[in-house]
């Protein structure tokens, strides 16, 4: 049962940087493209609670 906690938690840790690394890259590359999936997500995440 504990290496199920450990693997979860570095399958969690390594989304969470590999997101976080793509939308610093996204902003990089494009101001408006970065802006435009920020607010995408903003709409979403109130619509599905």
């Amino acid at each position: 049962m504990m290496e199920r906690t450990l693997r979860n938690r570095y399958l969690s840790g390594a989304l969470f940087l590999a997101v976080f690394s793509g939308l610093y890259l996204t902003g990089r590359y494009s101001y408006v493209l970065f802006h435009s999936l920020a607010e995408l997500f903003s709409v979403e995440l109130p619509a599905k609670e």
